[in-house]
């Protein structure tokens, strides 16, 4: 069996020419196992957690510092440091891989933000709005499914980056071309029938509304529930039906609206009562 690694520094018995690029591929590959597979302070308890933490940070500096230009080190090095509470120089790490090009580390970044700045009005923050959204659009325009997919939610939410629903559009487009593996073509092309109808342009709320369409009657309630929305001023009772319709099983998209159509009596008879229950 190998013998486990162990950081080779000082190491007395290396007699080869060839043993330095094989302790840093050592190093790397340790590096990289740990961010998968980290021990769990619950399993080995706080003081032997702390050591590996400390360990597994040593481990992919030393590989860092043999790779430089290797973004996938980089990034496990940032969530070393952030086990052992080194945040800056965490962040500094992602910067220097999301410099390269990477786009998960761009992703990281934003999702530094999100987690850990967004909502901490105590804490310094590290990773500010702007550069969390810069970072998001920029791995985007490098192709990457999540962040094609986050950036067309956020835009459409103006959170963290401006609304803009003609650029929510676009990047939905993109989305749904090259989905991310956590979301299905069809609940991406919900998203975009959804934001299709939002349009100022009557040619883009036309193809939502054909789009919403034909997902609802392939079984989706939640585009059935959109699809209310948008039609809900030119026809006020197909609109209730099918937010009623809806209801079993896209409640938060469609309790909303049809609970505001039953008060005001839009589509059929008032009922407030029930509005209220709702």
């Amino acid at each position: 069996a190998a013998a486990p690694f162990m950081l080779t520094e000082g190491n007395s018995q290396t007699t080869s020419q060839s043993a330095p690029p094989a302790r840093a591929s050592a190093a790397a590959n340790e590096c990289l196992r740990l961010k998968d597979n980290r021990p769990s302070s619950w399993d080995i308890g706080e003081e032997k957690h702390r050591q590996a933490m400390q360990r597994w940070t040593d481990i992919c500096q030393q590989a860092v510092t043999a790779e430089p230009a290797n973004p996938r080190l980089r990034i496990a090095l940032a969530h070393a440091l952030f086990s052992i509470d080194k945040r800056p120089d965490a962040v500094a790490q992602l910067r220097a891989a999301a410099a390269t090009g990477d786009a998960d580390a761009l992703v990281e970044i934003y999702e530094w933000h999100k987690s850990w700045e967004r909502g901490d009005v105590d804490r310094v923050q590290l990773v500010d709005r702007k550069e969390a959204g810069d970072a998001l659009r920029k791995a985007a325009e490098l192709g990457h499914p999540f962040a094609m997919h986050r950036l067309a939610v956020l835009l459409d939410r103006g959170e963290i980056v401006k609304r803009d629903n003609a650029e929510a559009i676009r990047w939905a487009e993109r989305s749904l071309q090259k989905p991310d593996k956590d979301w299905r073509p069809e609940d991406i092309a919900v998203l975009l029938g959804r934001l299709l109808t939002k349009s100022d342009k009557p040619e883009d709320r036309a193809r939502g509304r054909d789009l919403l369409e034909r997902l609802s009657k392939a079984g989706r309630s939640d585009a059935r529930a959109y699809l209310a929305v948008s039609i809900r001023a030119d026809d006020a009772a197909r609109a209730r039906t099918l937010l009623e319709d809806a209801m079993r099983g896209a409640t938060g998209a469609a309790l909303p609206p049809l609970a505001d159509m039953l008060i005001n009596g839009e589509g059929g008879q008032a009922d407030p009562a029930r509005a209220l229950k709702l």
